[in-house]
């Protein structure tokens, strides 16, 4: 099936939308402690995650796996590794799925103790089914299928597809109002039947029934009512999430033809009339009268404000984006911002997914959007570019034989995935060539360097050649070009000083490092402490590390610069040409010029003369 006819079954999937209009404020809702949202304040953009993907409509997480979970409208539930990529085989293939309108696999969720995997999907007849499977390890074991709701559907759309594990254990389903314009057979009012409802149930099989209705289930022993219900007055509840901070049950109803609308439960809220097809949003739909105790949305949003089908979202209690703790995210299948909703305002943000379809959450709080153009995103901060730099290095020639001076690559942001960089050595007033000879200072090279996602660093090495001419100090330089992944370049050359130690015995010095600061993560700065020749005995160096205008602390507490241990030794053999004094970077996020240390070495040894006892270490901003 071809991209445009994906995108032509979901179009329909969840039609309507909003743009900013009346607000209220459900009463009794729970408050989460800590810093409420400011969304004046907020930066926040769209990071690439995974891609290639076939209709992605529903993530979450199994308990004790950090990978996400995928559910594709074709029939696939696929594990995404840290970098976005597919692991092999799926966890679970459908294949009797209905193929119009807004059928498929739609909705996917996983037992707390991450056992049992349930999917929501329409089948050929046209049915909502949904279906219990063990696991057994990443796949979802076939011969234990047992359905647990089949739902007659009469029409291809407003099917729902939400499935969600609630505060309380049990399982919630969202199910649309049997398609139609309008409602045309009065569902989402009719507590006689499922459709238009959201559901809620116990997987776990009880009498002659698959399941076990929870006894506080609103309508549980009312003659023509349907115990599974929760809620009602629903047309198309595509997307609902609790907050998992207040377990507030956050509701995101498609709209018919005016508006969009966001509905909020207070915890253990239920038996609600959301005022489907009477309603829609705060007006009376088809000159319907409001019903009694039916409860208007928190707020709507206006087709004429370009709105077609509201994504329903989460709270974000996540870390990483600072000033939204507390604000309710959503999107729109055709308008595609992110926006956000919090304390009666709204704002729409400038990041956008192409036709997104539904948020997933992970262990950790963030959030995630997917999209019909087979792509999943990362919500995170935004602000500058995100840099890649790269440091200085000098340390000791050497008479014979090649050593190696570190330069550190280093991001600004950690890496949201493999992110790669190239690199070029080339001599200035050092001699570099590819090939080895007489008069070549150092080995010439072009390369690639590759940072995974989570990592702010990596090292490019350069090739030294050893010799005993006497001649003054030289350099050279690394530079960086064509960063990807929207990273610019910040300090794109590194200089490297090939110090002289000609003529003479062992000759042994410390070297002077910069390295540039991350705020995404710990680094290492690399020291090289060289010696010229080969001493005719092993023999220990002492070092110690001296705070100067970077300041110290043992481990990182966000104010200190550096830390690990300020003395030690080292161990140097007859053939050891040289050793690395590796100092632990603390990242921080604020601009404050060059900070340095300097690391001193004293040896006792009459064969080996220190020429460079003392060496600067600096760490600088991007």
């Amino acid at each position: 099936m071809s991209h445009r006819q994906h995108r032509f079954r979901l179009l329909a999937l969840i039609v309507s939308v909003v743009a900013l209009g009346s607000l209220g404020l459900a009463g009794g809702a729970a408050r989460a402690s800590g810093p409420g949202p400011d969304l004046p304040a907020v930066q926040l953009t769209l990071a690439p995650f995974a891609s290639g993907l076939s209709n992605p409509l529903a993530m979450t997480w199994r308990h004790g796996d950090a990978r996400m979970y995928v559910a594709e409208q074709t029939g696939s539930v696929v594990i995404l590794d840290a970098t976005g990529n597919v692991v092999s085989p799926p966890v679970l293939t459908l294949t009797d799925l209905g193929t119009g309108g807004e059928q498929g696999l739609l909705g996917i969720a996983f037992s707390p103790d991450g056992t049992k995997l349930y999917v929501d999907y329409v089948n050929t007849v046209p049915q909502i089914k949904v279906v219990e499977y063990t696991m057994n390890g990443d796949v979802a074991d076939t011969s234990t299928a047992r359905e647990l709701l089949s739902i007659d559907h009469p029409m291809e759309n407003h099917n729902g597809g939400e499935l969600a594990i609630g505060p309380d254990g049990d399982l919630y389903l969202g199910v649309g109002d049997g398609g139609g314009s309008g409602d045309p057979d009065g569902n989402g009012q009719n507590v006689d039947v499922l459709l238009g409802k959201i559901l809620r149930i116990d997987p776990t099989p009880s009498g002659s029934l698959p399941y076990t209705i929870p006894s506080d289930n609103p309508f549980v022993g009312q003659a023509h009512h349907r115990a599974e219900i929760w809620m009602y007055g629903l047309r198309n509840p595509w997307r609902f999430t609790f907050d998992r901070a207040t377990g507030q049950q956050w509701i995101a109803d498609v709209g018919q033809d005016s508006y969009e609308e966001v509905d909020l439960a207070a915890p253990g809220q239920r038996g609600t009339n959301f005022g489907w097809n009477l309603r829609e949003g705060f007006h009376p739909y088809n000159g319907g009268a409001k019903p009694p105790g039916e409860q208007d949305p928190l707020f709507e949003l206006a087709h004429t404000d370009g709105y077609c089908a509201i994504i329903g979202g989460y709270v974000y209690r996540g870390s990483a984006i600072a000033n939204l703790n507390g604000a309710y995210l959503y999107s729109d299948l055709c308008k595609g911002h992110i926006e956000a909703y919090a304390n009666g305002q709204t704002r729409v943000f400038d990041a956008t997914a192409s036709s997104p379809t539904a948020f997933g959450e992970d262990p950790n709080g963030e959030l995630y959007i997917s999209a019909l153009d087979g792509t999943i995103q990362e919500l995170v901060p935004a602000g500058p570019a995100p840099t890649v730099s790269i440091g200085d290095v000098s340390m000791l020639e050497g008479n014979t034989g090649t050593r190696k001076a570190t330069f550190t690559v280093t991001l600004s942001q950690a890496a949201a995935k493999t992110t790669s960089v190239h690199y070029a050595i080339v001599g200035a007033s050092a001699t570099a060539s590819k090939k080895k000879g007489a008069g070549v200072d150092l080995h010439a090279a072009t390369g690639t360097v590759s940072l995974k996602k989570g990592t702010v660093t990596k090292t490019v090495t350069v090739a030294i050649y050893g010799d005993t001419a006497p001649e003054p100090d030289e350099t050279y330089e690394v530079t960086l070009s064509s960063p990807n992944n929207g990273y610019s370049l910040g300090r794109a050359s590194g200089t490297g000083t090939i110090l002289d130690d000609d003529p003479g015995a062992a000759a042994l010095g410390v070297g002077d490092v910069t390295i540039v600061r991350s705020g995404g993560g710990t680094q290492q700065l690399i020291v090289p402490v060289t010696l010229s020749a080969a001493a005719p005995k092993s023999f220990v160096v002492s070092y110690a590390i001296t705070p100067g205008s970077a300041t110290y602390n043992a481990s990182a507490d966000g104010v200190a610069d550096f830390g690990g241990a300020l003395t030690g030794t080292l161990q140097f053999g007859r053939t050891t040409y040289m050793k690395s004094i590796s100092v632990p970077v603390w990242p921080k996020g604020d601009t404050e010029g060059d900070k340095s240390f300097t690391v001193a070495i004293t040896v006792v040894n009459p064969d080996v003369a220190v020429t460079r006892a003392t060496g600067t270490e600096t760490i600088t901003d991007p």
